[in-house]
């Protein structure tokens, strides 16, 4: 006989977390003992009868799930701002991912904690998403990222280190790890699946390319040169002592803001000049050139004579910086790191 469609009640929540680890992370198959008291239905000549509490033993092999392929790296584009906050943003994303097992679902919801070093900064959700074996495309996804609300000082502060981080081009990570209310009708698969978690590259944001100049790669092998170039291009002046900076926003829809630039250039380790600026300006969508910055000059040093000589051509500066972002309500101050900025040098 063949027992289908049981209902399965979960009473020792470790041992069905091995299970789940075994079968979803491990690529392992289980092999499940049973042991029950029957009912028997039988049929003789004399009527039927039934024979109750009768023992039963057996095995049920279970296949795995994943083959014990559990890495994955989703691409996320089409980002939308959709609310801020003075410590917050709620974004809409578009989310590429690859399902590595043979089984298909549909989740009515999910809601997944986003974590740095074990702490909270945000999380996602997704709503009846349906999910097939290999690529899926489009998946629709809803992001908080408020890291003060989840995680107080602490979480602001590994916040800020991350965005600061990521937007220099060091490799990132960030943590993907369930809850109790991840799926609100099985808590308990939610809190089976969270002390299992998933560390991933930080999805990259792809800058779009400046319409304006032919796209110009950095050699492959060259540092920094998978990092996400925001800073397209610079032009120093030298008679009126500024600069122009071409910004690259991956915000489609949005604009953000600039509410301060506090930087140092320089050139093979030397400096070149220094950038204080406090004035608001905006960064719509797209390509677009900053307001002339002031910069004031490390006269007499390398790195300034080495601008000079690149008089009407161009040379590739080092960045450092501190800047002011708001989009919104939402601010944030991050540091900048960049290297061989390519700048052009004028009159």
């Amino acid at each position: 006989s063949i027992v289908k469609n049981a209902p399965l009640d979960i009473t020792d929540d470790d041992v069905f977390a091995d299970v789940i680890q075994a079968l979803v992370f491990g690529g392992n198959p289980v092999i499940l003992g049973v042991q029950a008291k029957v009912d028997v239905e039988t049929e003789t000549v004399l009527g039927k009868f039934v024979v109750r509490g009768i023992p039963a033993q057996g095995k049920v092999y279970v296949k795995p799930i994943s083959g014990g392929k559990t890495t994955f790296s989703p691409e996320v584009g089409a980002l939308e701002i959709l609310e801020t906050s003075k410590t917050g943003l709620t974004i809409r994303a578009k989310v590429n991912v690859t399902n590595p097992t043979e089984y298909s679902a549909t989740v009515p919801f999910i809601d997944i904690n986003i974590s740095v070093n074990d702490t909270i900064l945000g999380h996602a959700t997704a709503r009846d998403v349906s999910v097939v074996p290999g690529p899926n495309h489009d998946l629709a996804v809803i992001a908080v990222w408020d890291p003060s609300h989840k995680s107080g000082k602490k979480g602001a502060h590994i916040g800020r280190e991350l965005l600061s981080q990521y937007i220099s081009g060091y490799n990132t990570t960030l943590t993907l790890r369930t809850h109790a209310s991840s799926i609100p009708s099985q808590p308990r698969l939610g809190t089976a699946l969270s002390i299992f978690n998933v560390t991933i590259p930080t999805p990259k944001l792809t800058p779009p390319s400046n319409p304006n100049r032919p796209v110009q790669p950095d050699p492959p092998n060259e540092p920094g040169s998978s990092a996400p170039h925001f800073i397209d291009d610079a032009v120093f002046h030298l008679i009126t002592s500024t600069a122009v900076l071409t910004l690259l926003s991956p915000l489609p829809h949005t604009s953000l803001w600039i509410t301060s630039i506090s930087a140092t250039a320089s050139y093979n380790h030397t400096p070149v000049g220094v950038i204080e600026y406090d004035v608001p300006f905006e960064v719509p969508p797209g390509a677009s050139d900053t307001p002339r910055l002031p910069v004031d000059w490390s006269l007499g040093s390398i790195g300034h004579d080495a601008v000079k000589k690149a008089l009407g051509g161009k040379l590739k500066v080092e960045a450092e910086a501190k800047v002011g972002v708001r989009i919104g309500k939402w601010k944030e101050k991050v540091w900048f790191q960049g290297n061989g900025i390519g700048a052009r040098v004028t009159l």
